[in-house]
């Protein structure tokens, strides 16, 4: 792929850094809300970060980080798959409140493995996403018909097979505990961006800092961090018992994660009310996306490949930093090993860096309904950018105030639902639906704990 980039002062005399989607586009004239067009672009300086990628030990309680115990974590993973972390801890080890991806990994070979069960008390600890599926013939109850829900749930029971253990992305954003944005305008006479292979700097500063003096939390690019990355993205429907192997036609680097999102009555969403029994699994073999339909129905799935696996930043390199050559784009970590390792990769034209497109927390008293009652949901309706690409929509919900059930302060991760034959629910359940047509997103929560929680989103947009 061939692509145009951008590096200086625009028309108004501020910097930028720009990467184009595709050599047609002009990066000056284009608009940064055409947001799928730009692979990178420095004006757009709300990104995601990944701190953290946390394997979890299988079917026991476990507590992050290491040494910890039940009265101090900042993580734990019950042993039924319940990941939790906890809001005052986290600021104080990370310095920033997280949001927290859950999924479940091979960690030998990051196959991601999606899986239900279906008996009459299936609980549904560990709930993924829910996938949109082409059959009524789900009718009993041990399914969803007493909640007239016919969609299928993608989720992790807890006795899924070994190899197969929980996994968490601790993700950051450039804001405070109260998800205020830190970024400010760039001050005239400021170093914006610097590349110096003799003192290791590779930075693009945030805003009103100097890069050449910016610690890593004040750049949208440095040495030290990259913003999460997509590598390929798309949507797929896969008969009853299909395999499907998707070329992506790029480089995928070995160990990059595949991360499944499934669609509702055509629409992209995260998970819903009690429903059947459902398995995927999805890998990567080469620049290959393979998803495995283990169903007896007709599927459809949204795919992202994510750039990030395990391995640590190279050393001892002392090549380039800076590449523009023959349509491509690429920045280095200074002393990046050859080949370099995705951590070494702080730029590329042929990635995706997914701006945050709206952000924010939502206090339990704004969703409508009733608190305490399971059904129906009480829900909250955001309006979005319009976007071409299905975005990534991170959500999580945190406790205010202790109770049996939860620690104050405690962020529940993929909350859940239980389903049995009279369709009982956790506490503090929480799914989305996103409507593309409309530019919205439905969260809805059930909150049979009554009130006395934060919901917290993030929206990304994806580019082409």
């Amino acid at each position: 792929m061939s692509t145009r980039g951008f590096i200086g002062l625009d028309g108004s005399g501020v910097p930028m850094v720009k990467i184009m989607a595709d050599a047609s586009y002009d990066p000056l004239s284009t608009p940064d809300t055409d947001w799928e067009k730009h692979r990178f672009n420095s004006r757009n300086t709300e990104y995601s970060y990944i701190d953290d990628i946390i394997i979890w030990p299988r079917t026991v309680t476990t507590y992050y980080p290491a040494g910890c115990n039940s009265s101090n974590y900042v993580l734990k993973c019950e042993s039924g798959g319940f990941v939790f972390c906890h809001a005052a801890r986290a600021i104080a080890y990370y310095g920033f409140l997280p949001i927290i991806e859950h999924r479940y990994i091979d960690p030998t070979n990051n196959k991601a493995r999606i899986y239900r069960d279906d008996t009459l008390t299936n609980g549904n600890p560990n709930s993924m996403a829910k996938v949109k599926q082409n059959s009524g013939i789900r009718t009993t109850s041990a399914y969803d018909n007493l909640n007239n829900h016919p969609d299928e749930m993608v989720s992790q029971f807890g006795a899924v097979a070994s190899p197969y253990c929980a996994m968490s992305i601790v993700t950051r954003f450039p804001c405070d505990r109260d998800y205020t944005a830190l970024s400010t305008p760039p001050i005239v006479g400021n170093c914006f961006f610097v590349v110096d292979e003799k003192r290791g700097y590779a930075r693009i500063s945030r805003g009103a800092v100097d890069a050449r003096t910016a610690i890593a939390s004040q750049c949208i690019v440095h040495e030290n961090q990259r913003p999460l990355t997509i590598v390929a993205t798309g949507s797929t429907t896969l008969t009853a018992g299909q395999t499907q192997v998707i070329a992506l036609g790029v480089d995928v680097p070995d160990g990059s994660i595949p991360y499944i999102i499934g669609a509702a009555a055509g629409n992209m969403a995260s998970f819903s009310s009690p429903s059947s029994a459902f398995l995927v699994d999805a890998s990567i073999s080469g620049n290959n996306l393979t998803i495995v339909n283990g169903n007896a129905v007709s599927i459809t799935v949204f795919y992202n490949v994510m750039v990030q696996n395990q391995q640590v930043p190279t050393t001892g390199g002392s090549g380039k930093i800076l590449f523009t050559d023959e349509g491509e784009i690429k920045m280095l970590r200074p002393g990046a090993a050859s080949p370099p390792v995705p951590a070494d990769i702080l730029l590329w034209s042929e990635y995706r860096y997914c701006p945050v497109v709206a952000y924010g927390k939502v206090a339990d008293m704004l969703f409508s309904g009733t608190p305490g009652v399971s059904t129906p949901a009480r829900t909250y309706t955001l309006a979005v950018p319009a976007l071409d690409n299905p975005p990534i929509i991170l959500t999580a919900l945190q406790k205010v105030g202790a109770d049996a059930n939860f620690n104050d302060g405690d962020i529940l991760i993929n909350a859940n639902w239980a389903s049995s034959a009279f369709g009982v629910t956790l506490q503090l359940t929480n799914w989305w639906v996103y409507d593309a047509a409309a530019h919205t997103i439905t969260f809805s929560v059930n909150d049979t704990a009554g009130s006395g929680w934060v919901f917290r989103y993030f929206v990304l947009a994806v580019p082409d």
